[in-house]
């Protein structure tokens, strides 16, 4: 990440810690606002769009430069299809081996900004996979 743009986000941090608890007196986050959050899709629209411009620059001013290492801004998660482990059922006959264990399939990802909504599929399908079911043949073998 660019070495100022690391800067300037710990000190929206600290500029919304400051202006978000005044006197340590916890507001709760009306819904409707958490909800506009949902079409946020960086961090540059969330600064520009959410965050008081002036007030940023303010306290940036007042920063020392202390040119340490950089900070991995992160990136939203929002509610998409995802690529997602599903384990197969495990046989109940000790000798029967199933292969593989498991696959990565489309599912339901991410989160929502907002205890309102839900990550919920729009459709669903269902997929067929082939796998290797097997029995081993007897103790000591070295091969099925």
């Amino acid at each position: 990440m660019i070495p100022w743009l690391t800067k300037f986000v710990l000190i929206v941090a600290s500029v919304l810690a400051v202006k978000g608890n005044p006197l340590n007196r916890r507001t709760e986050v009306p819904e409707d606002f958490l909800i506009k959050l949902e079409s946020v899709q960086n961090i540059s629209q969330f600064l520009n769009s959410w965050i008081d411009q002036a007030a940023v620059q303010r306290a940036y001013l007042f920063q020392g430069d202390e040119g340490g290492s950089t900070v991995e801004v992160a990136h939203p998660a929002g509610c998409v299809p995802e690529m997602q482990i599903v384990e197969f059922e495990r046989p109940y006959d000790p000798s029967l081996v199933i292969w593989p264990v498991c696959t990565r399939v489309r599912r339901c990802g991410g989160c929502c900004s907002s205890k309102l909504l839900h990550c919920v599929p729009t459709r669903t399908s269902t997929i067929t996979v082939k796998v290797i079911k097997t029995r081993y043949p007897h103790p000591g073998a070295e091969k099925f």
